[in-house]
């Protein structure tokens, strides 16, 4: 009925926005004047291909195999605008399942680039990254399905999802509404799910749905969490859908932008809900199965409901809560949550019995003979008519923002000629969940790592166990079931211990690894990735926390050595380097990163500036120190024995650096004054002329992903480093950039307590910062930017005018050597 509603409300925003941008992907952008061109064209390019094959009676069905590039929107869009059905093909899936989709769904063709066209030998295919032949096209009104999704199934094979385009535009009404979401066409939204997660859906539609903008994060963004976190900032994202997964990882979930952030796809954690309710902007919690179209339940998280409250149904939406006898449970009582409504699917593709037992009719006379969904989920009513989620009846999961049937992963183990039989669980170890597989194999001498490498070309890889235990046989309960009481992972223990004593390089991995893990050590021996299980989400904050304090192993490290041992043994601590090969005729401009590693804050601000300036780069102090507690001569001196050579070749002619990072690059200069008689400008971005050195004003960082030893080390060596500031008088000139934004959170950690006196004290510091410097340096220029201490250097209200600034100094006694 809605069809032909959808695609009108596409085709009017292309018309009302013609030269806005409507899709970003990397360094291009697509106005919405040439996406509607690019749509047509591919629209008639798919016209012509079918015109080619064999005619068919039965229904089009098109798959998109197609990378995070310009050509995946509109080739989406283009589906739709012939009114076809879109199969999404995740090129990172096994070629098996690939095969499977592509032959259950009865697909016609299929839609890739030149790099996928060998996957699909058996199926007309057409490359739309080459140039494309075009044929007039006719509207297809005889399909009702706009897409098909493939999620796991009990039987060993994925099973597909089947979506009408009237379940698509109800939900796009509820979900992109300006009442549910704030979205308009001034939003700028993120694209981050895969194709074959079903959030994509409601990312990619609802911005074009409300004419706003589409920005796809690349791969690069997507598997690096450091990259992402700065990408949201920088690309002023105003809408977001990422997983709690994702969320309890990034470096904060303060954005500048951001007008509404969903939480989707996994039940919501704890830590999660109290950060996200802090903030200023909305952040939802958005519940539903793939069978209800992306999600029916949305929650407004403000830290006054239970953080596991989904909140009430979508209009349209139908529930109840059952016993097993299909009788509705008064409030408080847990049963299966059963769904129905208008965003409910049709059932799946090619599964009769399974749609008989899972879609049936309601028994309530209410419902008027409509369709229910057994859900599966365990669930009670609110006396509010929210509802709050309890758990799963059976074995399927929801891990790493997919959902899994654990039974699907063991019918595919038991598949194996050499395995009588197995068993699949998901195991808590420490703070993280794995999945565990213990197999019973037919013969003593199987090799586990063979069957892990044989299933991975049947399963994505967020469907391989991490953990291997072959068993000698499973034990049974009285009704012949496997005891699931006796079965223990025996790696847990093994890797939680270490011998002899480290050496600071993995001392400080060993440290984030165990945190992240939330384990109390780990072996610096064990294959972090193989054995430990290091998940790549996981990974990622290793690599961001670590860069934090300006220890750069890469994920490259982490899987090329894979033990702790070996990355600390091929680390090679680089403590001050050159950007970029210096050139004579440029000035230098030295950043003295202080508190914070270099690619943490400086990098972004840095690349701007780098066409103008040799930038020649010291190290974050807590690497420069190397775990050593030293005061600010010593520091200092030892910056100066850095950066003598540079100073004898290229001259320095402009000192700078965050907060306390500035300061010490003003004592640098000074130094540098009074023995080589050289004046280099100084910039100090948001630091203190004046500190008071005692220490109960300060605030101790708790970095979750230090221990606290580690931690209390870090604050022993700032806190030296402060109350060992020498007094003194700079002669050359200095501009302060300030921030003029006060935030009281006083630390980049988001989770550590501060009391109210050391606010106050924060607050009077803040305030009186520009006197004190006028006090001590009446020639300085003061300037102020609109950001505060957290985000300076994070949020363009801060990198473009200190750009801007830089770039236009100007150098008439360039290179000061000495």
């Amino acid at each position: 009925m809605y069809k032909k509603n959808l695609l009108s409300i596409f085709e009017k925003r292309i018309e009302e926005n013609g030269q806005k941008t409507a899709v970003i992907v990397g360094e291009k952008e697509l106005t919405y004047q040439q996406l509607g061109y690019e749509t047509e064209h591919i629209a008639k390019a798919i016209s012509h291909k079918l015109s080619t094959l064999p005619k068919t009676d039965g229904p089009i069905r098109i798959g998109v195999c197609i990378g995070r590039d310009e050509h995946l929107i509109p080739s989406i869009l283009a589906l739709f605008k012939c009114g076809y059905t879109y199969v999404p093909l995740d090129p990172v899936l096994p070629q098996e399942r690939l095969s499977f989709i592509c032959e259950d769904s009865g697909m016609t063709m299929v839609l890739t680039t030149t790099e996928y066209t060998h996957r699909f030998t058996h199926l007309p295919v057409l490359d739309v990254s080459t140039p494309l032949e075009e044929r007039d096209y006719s509207w297809n009104s005889d399909s009702e399905l706009a897409y098909i999704i493939y999620t796991s199934g009990t039987t060993g094979k994925p099973k597909g999802v089947t979506i009408t385009y009237d379940n698509l535009y109800y939900f796009l009404k509820c979900a992109a509404s300006p009442e549910i979401a704030l979205i308009n066409s001034d939003a700028r939204d993120l694209e981050f799910a895969s194709i074959g997660f079903d959030a994509s859906i409601l990312e990619i539609f609802g911005p074009l749905y409300c004419g706003a903008t589409l920005v796809v994060a690349t791969d690069e963004i997507r598997n690096d969490i450091g990259k992402l976190y700065q990408y949201i900032n920088e690309q002023k994202i105003t809408h977001a859908s990422l997983t709690p997964s994702v969320l309890n990882v990034l470096p904060s979930l303060h954005f500048t932008h951001m007008k509404t952030l969903r939480s989707v796809g996994e039940p919501m954690i704890a830590t999660v809900a109290e950060k996200g309710a802090q903030q200023p902007y909305r952040f939802i919690d958005a519940y539903g199965p793939t069978e209800a179209t992306v999600f029916c339940f949305s929650r407004l998280v403000d830290g006054k409901v239970y953080f596991r409250n989904i909140g009430k149904p979508y209009e349209g939406i139908i529930t109840h809560v059952v016993d097993k006898d299909m009788n509705e449970l008064p409030i408080g009582e847990i049963g299966e949550l059963l769904i129905g409504g208008r965003q409910l699917t049709p059932g799946y593709l090619n599964r009769p019995e399974l749609n008989q037992e899972k879609f049936v009719d309601s028994p309530f006379p209410e419902d008027n003979k409509i369709k229910l969904y057994h859900s599966g989920d365990l669930a009670k009513r609110m006396e509010d008519g929210s509802i709050e989620y309890v758990g799963r009846m059976d074995s399927q999961i929801k891990f790493h923002g997919f959902r899994i049937e654990l039974d699907e992963i063991r019918t595919r183990i038991e598949q194996e000629a050499e395995v009588k039989q197995a068993y699949v669980r998901l195991e808590e170890f420490g703070s993280s969940q794995y999945l565990a597989a213990y197999v019973e194999a037919l013969t003593p001498d199987f090799d586990i790592k063979v069957l892990k490498k044989r299933l991975a070309a049947f399963l994505p890889p967020y469907m391989i166990p991490t953990y291997w235990i072959p068993v000698s046989h499973f034990t049974r309960t009285v009704n012949g079931k496997i005891d699931k009481s006796t079965l223990t992972n025996p790696y847990f223990e093994q890797y939680i211990h270490n011998t002899e004593p480290l050496d600071s390089k993995e001392s400080m991995l060993a440290s984030v690894v165990s945190r992240i893990m939330g384990i109390d050590d780990v072996n610096i021996d064990i294959d972090l990735i193989d054995e430990l299980g290091f998940s790549s989400l996981q990974l990622m904050q290793a690599v961001q926390s670590l860069a934090f304090i300006g220890f750069y192993a890469s994920a490259k490290d982490f899987y090329d050595y894979r033990t702790i041992r070996k990355i600390a043994k091929n680390y090679q601590r680089t403590l001050h380097y050159w950007l970029h090969e210096p050139d004579t005729s440029k000035p230098t401009l030295l950043i003295v990163s202080g508190y914070t590693g270099f690619n943490f804050l400086y990098a972004e601000w840095a690349n701007r500036i780098c066409q103008k300036y040799n930038i020649y780069v010291i190290e974050s102090y807590f690497e420069t120190s190397d775990g050593v507690v030293q005061t600010t001569e010593a520091t200092v001196s030892q910056y100066y024995d850095m950066v003598k050579p540079i100073l004898t070749e290229y001259g320095i002619d402009v000192i700078t650096g965050f907060c306390v990072g500035g300061e010490l690059g003003l004592y640098l200069a000074y130094l540098m004054h009074q023995r080589d008689g050289v004046l280099p400008y100084v910039v100090m971005l948001d630091s203190d002329v004046e500190r008071d050195k005692d220490r109960s004003k300060s605030v101790q960082p708790n970095y979750i992903h230090f221990t606290p030893e580690i931690n209390a080390l870090h604050f022993d060596i700032e806190m030296t480093l402060m109350e060992t500031y020498p007094s003194f008088h700079y002669d050359g000139p200095i501009t302060v950039f300030l921030s003029k934004l006060y935030n009281d959170r006083l630390s980049f950690n988001e989770t550590d307590p501060v009391t109210d006196e050391q606010k106050a004290w924060a607050r009077k510091c803040f305030e009186e910062s520009p006197a004190l410097w006028k006090q001590h340096y009446p020639d300085c220029q003061i300037e102020f930017l609109n950001t505060d201490h957290l985000d300076y250097l994070r949020t363009e209200d801060s990198i473009q005018p200190l750009a801007a600034f830089f770039n236009s100094m100007d150098f008439p006694n360039k290179n000061q050597k000495k």
